[in-house]
């Protein structure tokens, strides 16, 4: 999440990742974490689940049945 300066973090909208809330919540601990602690961690973004909101509701998180196989 650093970015090319070395004084730099992004987060959220502005990576141009996942745009969900809970995704910026989650780089924000690991970026606070890498910054305050000097850890390496870095965020899965394979593993972030996300819905639709119709009736009936869909969501998924993970591998398609396509990518797994």
């Amino acid at each position: 999440l650093r970015t090319h300066a070395d004084n730099i973090w992004a987060i959220g909208d502005v990576t141009g990742r996942i745009q969900l809330a809970h995704v910026a919540q989650q780089e924000g601990l690991v970026a606070v974490a890498n910054i305050l602690q000097g850890a390496n961690k870095t965020v899965d973004y394979n593993v972030v689940p996300n819905a639709v909101y119709t009736a009936p509701e869909v969501a998924s998180v993970g591998l398609t049945e396509g990518q797994a196989k």
